[in-house]
């Protein structure tokens, strides 16, 4: 019987952190460097190397992938966000362009505020619209960076499919250093994405998966 995998991947740019309890996947890459770990704690020394070096992609095998993340989260600033992949009635993809980068709206998750709801918020705030409907969950994912104190934090963001019937004016929060938002149709979506945070490319794909 085949046990199910469990793990999860964290950006750092475009480099990426894999933490996996699939033995095979961990250690099949070409561009990457893999190892085992049998205590979690030991994560977090890995995950220092990794940071300082330039290696693509870092896998890590354990059979317990939820006490790693634990750890790494104990060790590092840890954030909740929620966004959303946003379609109109012609089916076209709210993007938002930020800092330079093509985007998708979300922001951090209040306290005592569900990620339905926190996904609802950011995307009207962000936009400039109202009447937002949160439809499924598609995917979660994570990025590391470092805050003005130079400390590392762990950003894990729930993402959403969502949908939106009117017809209001988008007007980018130029507050939250938002400076565009665009629908755009669904095929010409990867033209946007060398220009994307490495991470949205799975919610992107992740969406369209679930519509095909």
């Amino acid at each position: 019987m085949n046990r199910q995998t469990r793990g999860f991947r964290i950006f750092l740019d475009k480099r990426l952190f894999t933490v996996s309890n699939d033995e095979k996947k961990c250690f099949r890459s070409v561009n990457g460097m893999g190892t085992r770990i049998d205590k979690p704690e030991d994560v977090n020394d890995l995950f220092d190397f990794f940071e300082q070096s330039s290696v693509p992609e870092f896998y890590v095998y354990t059979e317990s992938p939820e006490s790693v993340f634990d750890c790494l989260k104990a060790n590092n600033r840890y954030i909740r966000a929620a966004g959303g992949v946003v379609r109109n009635s012609n089916s076209d993809i709210l993007l938002i362009r930020r800092l330079g980068y093509w985007d998708l709206p979300k922001g951090k998750i209040e306290e005592n505020e569900t990620d339905t709801s926190a996904a609802r918020r950011e995307i009207e705030e962000e936009c400039g619209i109202s009447g937002i409907e949160i439809t499924e969950k598609i995917a979660d994912t994570y990025h590391v960076y470092r805050d003005k104190d130079n400390r590392r934090v762990i950003k894990h963001t729930v993402w959403f499919d969502a949908a939106y019937s009117g017809n209001q004016v988008l007007r980018p929060q130029s507050e939250e250093d938002i400076s565009e938002a665009v629908w755009t149709p669904e095929k010409d979506i990867a033209q946007y994405v060398p220009e994307m945070y490495a991470s949205l490319k799975d919610v992107i794909d992740a969406t369209i998966r679930n519509r095909a």
